[in-house]
């Protein structure tokens, strides 16, 4: 089944992978799918209908999610969101540039 991710998330079924907002996934696993749905993380995808951001109203990441992530998942939400992770050495530096990336408020909302 294809579900698009709604909210970040760890996998918790594999620690080393983080999942951005906007991201399609291919799940067969029935179980596993609910599980992420009832948890608000993703909703089945048809394909169709992933909204035009210029149609929509932007804001930012709040930095309180962040600051308890691993600096290896940081690294992962930020390149899935598009940021440049070379440059950046340190968590504070990391978190800033996810702070500072506009986004669709409700699409990012940090969960574990």
């Amino acid at each position: 089944m294809k579900v698009i991710v709604k909210n970040p998330f760890n996998d918790k079924y594999d620690n080393s992978r983080s999942y951005a907002p906007g991201t399609v996934l291919e799940w067969e696993d029935p179980e596993r799918i609910q599980d992420c749905i009832d948890r608000g993380l993703i909703e089945p995808f048809d394909g169709n209908g992933i909204p035009e951001q210029e149609d929509q109203e932007t804001g930012h990441l709040a930095r309180e999610g962040l600051e308890d992530m691993k600096v290896e998942d940081l690294k992962k939400l930020a390149a899935d969101m598009g940021i440049d992770t070379a440059p950046l050495k340190k968590k504070a530096e990391l978190i800033e540039a996810i702070c500072a990336q506009e986004v669709i408020p409700g699409e990012y909302a940090y969960k574990e």
